[in-house]
């Protein structure tokens, strides 16, 4: 009963914290992780902030991701889709895409054609500069493109709610919802195996 009492005791102080750790994972992923964002995109979703200013999403690039969150004996594994988001310049979008030498003389075809070619390289250049966003989605979501709304004011950093089509934005609830319901379970199994051994 001498090692037995300690034992349990070391054994409480272990599974404590982790099933405690566990109750709080699904509220960090909504606060700590950016790159699932479903405050800022379900506010985008609503109709807050603003297209204004705000760039396009040119291309989506999704692959599949696998997140593991250890546990007393085994690892819980998650799968979803990490998706990058390539942002472009809004003035992009409606690009000529005509022969630029059609109904104009050789001297003016060439002037449009470099003003063209010009306006590619600015936006390639603006493109770099823009970066791209990150989502965490349930699913693969890939040449889906969807809106941008821009939530941060003037002067402060860019910060844009993503708003895609197709009831994805519930989807991606239920999906964190599912999740934490797993890790509450499991929480709570660790959380009274743990108070019973201290008790014990």
């Amino acid at each position: 009963m001498l090692v037995r009492g300690p034992l349990r005791q070391v054994m409480a102080l272990l599974l404590l914290p982790i099933g405690l750790a566990c109750l709080a994972v699904p509220f960090a992923v909504m606060v700590l992780k950016d790159d699932f964002a479903l405050f800022d995109d379900t506010r985008a979703w609503m109709g807050a902030g603003s297209t204004e200013g705000a760039p396009v999403v040119s291309d989506v690039s999704c692959t599949r991701a696998r997140r593991s969150f250890a546990s007393t004996d085994r690892a819980v594994s998650l799968s979803g889709w990490s998706c990058a988001l390539y942002l472009a310049p809004a003035s992009t979008r409606g690009a000529a895409q005509d022969d630029p030498f059609a109904g104009r003389s050789w001297q003016e075809g060439m002037a449009e054609w470099s003003r063209r070619q010009q306006a590619q390289l600015d936006a390639l250049k603006e493109r770099t500069r823009l970066g791209r966003i990150e989502r965490m989605l349930p699913g693969n979501r890939t040449g889906d493109l969807p809106a941008l709304r821009r939530l941060s004011a003037e002067g402060e950093p860019p910060r844009y709610g993503v708003v895609w089509g197709g009831g994805a934005l519930l989807w991606r609830w239920l999906a964190w919802l599912a999740e934490s319901v797993l890790f509450i379970g499991i929480g709570a199994v660790l959380l009274y195996v743990g108070w019973r051994r201290r008790k014990g």
